[in-house]
């Protein structure tokens, strides 16, 4: 983690936890960068469509409890919908309504207050994009309409059901839906950033907009505690939440995406929201979780898989390093083609293009190559580096590719 502060590839907070121990609880970099005020554990970060894991387990609630049946159609919560009669709310749970994604629409606007009337005229004019359990298709709707149905069901505001259902008996004191309406110390500032990884500010969506699809902000000590009521079936039974993190077409179950990592099963869903980006994995057969919180809107891809490498026991996994800038003329001398010493015949070809250098292996891609210091190259986002090699008089005669414990010697061709 330090080394991924360092290399500027992760901004935000981690939490790592396995067999009620907290291996890792930290902030990295800065909740405030204009203001220079710096991550800490009560970071406060918006985490978009991880709040469908809090939708789908109040929905289970419900049904466990005689207020609904999620096999039953939508008709008797929306009898003026056209497509009602063909769709049930384990079709909402599961992304197999064939219902189109209002966030998706023109006329949807991200910051403004966003009613139910203009909900439904936007849904209203759609189509059905596929039959309804034919297939599975992400849709932030499927969660807006489980919304609707839990205020029809309970009489109580969704975020009211939130709170009482999951956040009073998890024990979560720092979560919450209005972001923008936030006043707290703690308060992330979200940022976009581009590939020259230079920040800007990002507006923030409005809640009403975003609802029981994505609306949630939180900190990583509430998400371990999210985590350990539903390990310890503290809201629904041992059964429901199985059912929840089982496939049901494509690899989405009520609520969660259902993955793999290693061979290793993962129940996990991600978020991202202008400015905000979240991971949340639960890995059963470790007892553990990993909880990723970014104030920057990028995934972070990296971060995720080294923490998983290190908890699986995985050798070799990716350390970000640190970039420095490189003048295009230093490149040239780096330029050519190399070859494997030995019998057998692999290459790999070395070549600049818009100021940037490339390697491509034989029958490979061409990955871009970043300067940590002198003739020393290496990839982002996995284990291998390059060491060119050179001759008494200076000029690069070969290179020694390294990859994770493994180290190979090319001669350069002429």
């Amino acid at each position: 983690m330090t080394a991924s502060l360092r290399a500027n590839e992760f901004n935000g907070v981690v939490l790592v936890a396995r067999n009620d121990s907290i291996l890792l609880s930290k902030g990295y970099g800065w909740r405030d960068m204009e203001n220079k005020i710096r991550h800490d554990i009560n970071s406060i970060f918006q985490v978009g469509s991880v709040t469908k894991t809090f939708t789908a387990t109040l929905i289970l609630y419900l049904h466990e409890n005689g207020k609904l049946n999620i096999d039953d159609p939508i008709t008797k919560y929306f009898p003026r919908y056209k497509y009602a009669s063909k769709i049930t709310i384990k079709n909402l749970l599961t992304h197999t309504s064939g219902i189109f994604n209002y966030s998706s629409h023109k006329g949807y606007d991200p910051i403004k207050p966003f009613s139910q009337q203009d909900f439904w005229s936007i849904i209203n004019e759609m189509p059905l994009e596929f039959e309804p359990d034919s297939k599975y298709g992400y849709s932030n709707t499927n969660y807006f309409l489980l919304g609707l149905i839990s205020e029809k069901v309970t009489g109580k505001p969704y975020e009211k059901s939130i709170r009482e259902i999951i956040f009073a008996k998890a024990g979560m004191k720092h979560s919450g839906f209005d972001f923008a309406g936030l006043t707290n110390p703690y308060k992330c500032i979200g940022y976009s950033i581009n590939g020259n990884r230079v920040h800007k500010r990002s507006i923030i969506p409005d809640s009403s907009g975003t609802y029981a699809a994505g609306s949630l902000y939180t900190t990583i000590g509430d998400l371990y505690l999210w985590y350990k009521a539903l390990s310890d079936n503290l809201i629904i039974s041992q059964n429901a939440f199985r059912q929840a993190v089982t496939a049901y077409k494509g690899a989405y179950g009520y609520g969660w995406q259902i993955d793999s990592a290693y061979r290793h099963i993962q129940w996990e869903h991600n978020g991202g929201i202008m400015g905000f980006s979240a991971s949340f994995r639960y890995l059963p057969d470790q007892n553990a979780c990993a909880v990723i919180l970014r104030n920057e809107d990028v995934y972070p891809s990296t971060v995720s898989v080294g923490i998983l490498s290190i908890l699986y026991n995985i050798p070799n996994y990716y350390i970000p390093r640190l970039a420095v800038i490189v003048d295009t003329v230093e490149l040239k001398e780096y330029v050519g083609k190399y070859k494997l010493k030995g019998p057998q015949v692999f290459e790999i070809e070395i070549s600049i293009k818009g100021g940037q250098m490339y390697s491509v292996a034989s029958g490979g891609t061409h990955d871009i190559l970043y300067k940590e210091k002198k003739d020393f190259y290496f990839l982002k986002g996995y284990d291998c580096q390059f060491l060119f090699i050179r001759n008494s008089t200076g000029q690069i005669t070969g290179l020694t590719g390294y990859l994770g414990n493994q180290s190979y010697s090319y001669e350069k061709l002429q």
